[in-house]
């Protein structure tokens, strides 16, 4: 049983905007901001693996980059270890972010393509600083071999590498710091369906072996079922359900966690519709979002409370933390 009472990542009430650029604006409209991330709360307990999943522009990615501190947030809390990452700066926030690391969507721009491997591997480990200099180059063969590669490769540059292997690369790159969290932006979005596989499994064995807390981002479902504990779900920057994995998959409570897994196509069963709703796009920031749950234009089962207030994470499963954000939550069982 994850205890949820000891996070290594906590994140409170965090909501992070961006100003609308004017040439997007009407003539005269004073300056307007978009909420990308919208009073996002929830606690990532050491040593477990949390899934990230929502269409694009729904405020994942966004999220992550506000934790890892490249980008401000507006308001709210970020601890990590206990530590306000908000209140850090210069030396201090440098070696609070040495405990998180970032693995990266693309792995061939993530690499600079003038260094061969072993220079990336070294100018990470001399970042850090956690090894004399005598030792990185042992250190790096060793990164290496951890993530299934020859250290014979070190002086290769990243073009000589299949987009696999770069991505090892990446890992590898990443664990040089020895981090406690590794938040990984849709690592095997842009592999071939065999090489993802095999990734996924790397980063499954990195997980037991090293005791690694992993934030996992991804759009396929099927990926984050294999890899996480929990998921959280955010819609329009807003998380609408969380919970356990399994049982966010075999029991689903918000209408948006429903349509998302009855769009995951499965081999051997007949092809269920899935519903389409005319919507206001997830990343038309031009739009205002609804007064309402945010999920308004796009549900069948609302109802006009709905449209006039904006409903908050209530507990379906207290015991295991699965929560909802939906005033019918207790009724869809019976509705789908």
């Amino acid at each position: 049983m994850v205890d949820l009472n000891m996070p290594l990542l906590d994140v409170r009430n965090v909501t992070v905007s961006f100003r609308i650029p004017r040439r997007r604006r009407s003539p005269g409209e004073a300056g307007v901001r978009f909420t990308a991330v919208d009073d996002v709360s929830f606690a990532l307990p050491k040593g477990t693996t949390v899934g990230l999943v929502g269409e694009s522009g729904c405020g994942k990615t966004t999220l992550c980059r506000a934790i890892a501190r490249f980008r401000k947030v507006d308001s709210g809390t970020i601890l990590l270890e206990g530590k306000d990452l908000s209140l850090l700066s210069g030396n201090a926030l440098r070696r609070q972010r040495r405990r998180m690391q970032m693995i990266f969507q693309n792995p061939f721009a993530s690499l600079d393509p003038r260094m061969t491997v072993g220079d990336a591997l070294d100018e990470a480990l001399a970042a850090v600083r956690l090894r004399p200099k005598r030792e990185r180059t042992a250190r790096a063969a060793s990164l290496l071999e951890q993530v299934g590669l020859d250290p014979g490769m070190m002086c290769k540059f990243p073009h000589e590498f299949s987009g696999g292997q770069r991505q090892r690369i990446a890992i590898a790159r990443a664990l040089a710091a020895e981090p406690a969290l590794i938040i990984a932006d849709e690592p095997v979005s842009s592999l071939d369906v065999s090489i993802a596989a095999q990734v996924l499994n790397l980063l499954h064995d990195l997980r037991d072996r090293l005791g690694l807390t992993m934030l996992f981002i991804s759009h396929d479902l099927s990926v984050v079922r294999f890899i996480a504990h929990r998921i959280i779900v955010m819609y329009r920057g807003r998380i609408v359900e969380s919970g356990p994995a399994e049982e966010l998959f075999s029991a689903p409570r918000h209408p948006y966690t429903v349509t998302l897994l009855k769009a995951v196509p499965v081999i051997g069963d007949p092809v269920s519709a899935v519903p389409f709703y005319e919507a206001v796009p997830p990343h038309e920031k031009d739009e205002p979002q609804p007064g309402g749950c945010g999920f308004v234009p796009r549900c069948e089962h609302v109802q006009e409370h709905c449209r006039e207030h904006v409903p908050k994470l209530q507990p379906i499963n207290a015991k295991n933390g699965h929560f909802c954000a939906c005033f019918r939550a207790g009724q869809l069982d019976a509705m789908r």
